[in-house]
């Protein structure tokens, strides 16, 4: 239990630092335009999104992963939204769905690598 609440504070540390380094902000959610002109990214967010909430994370990270465009700055905002939504998960639902916590961990370091933000 204790591993779990250390690697969950890890996280939002991770995500709120890499927040305030790229965006200036602490807190980093990824906003649809309220025109309803959705771009491909978007598109892509709210896809990430259902799938989450229709428990189907892994599948979900795999779709963020086959889309990876490391030049775009709004394709982080994506990713770091996406992991703050996992990591604000509870421990029971990502279990239920085969999603071990310290698998966020994982994949934000592995995606901030590719995007060359050494987490370490």
């Amino acid at each position: 239990m204790y591993e779990q609440d250390y690697i969950m504070r890890m996280v939002a540390e991770f995500v709120r630092l890499l927040g305030m380094i790229f965006f200036g902000q602490g807190s980093v959610e990824y906003h649809l335009p309220e025109d309803g002109e959705y771009t491909e990214l978007d598109l892509l967010h709210l896809q990430l999104v259902k799938l989450i909430e229709q428990g189907c994370i892994n599948e979900a990270e795999d779709l963020l992963f086959e889309g990876l465009n490391t030049e775009s700055k709004i394709y982080l905002k994506l990713v770091l939204d996406f992991y703050r939504r996992l990591n604000d998960l509870d421990d029971e639902f990502l279990e239920q769905n085969d999603f071990p916590r310290d698998e966020i961990k994982q994949g934000l370091g592995e995606l901030a690598d590719k995007f060359g933000i050494p987490l370490d």
